[in-house]
């Protein structure tokens, strides 16, 4: 098996800017467990995942 047989094939991408519920929102609604976050140019910043949701909330950070 190969990353592209597991791999989802339609981009979904949030930005810096967005809140983090509302990237988690994304998240569900497109069924996956990251998105990239990209700069206003389409330039890669980083990328968001499940784990860094979950951690947040161990942190005690839940605010929008």
């Amino acid at each position: 098996m190969i990353v592209a047989d597991v791999m989802s094939r339609t981009l979904v991408t949030v930005m810096p800017g967005h809140s983090v519920r509302h990237a988690a929102q994304i998240m569900l609604d497109h069924h996956v467990s990251g998105v990239p976050v990209l700069d206003g140019d389409g330039n890669l910043m980083g990328i968001l995942t499940e784990g860094d949701l979950l951690r947040r909330v161990e942190y005690g950070l839940t605010g929008s």
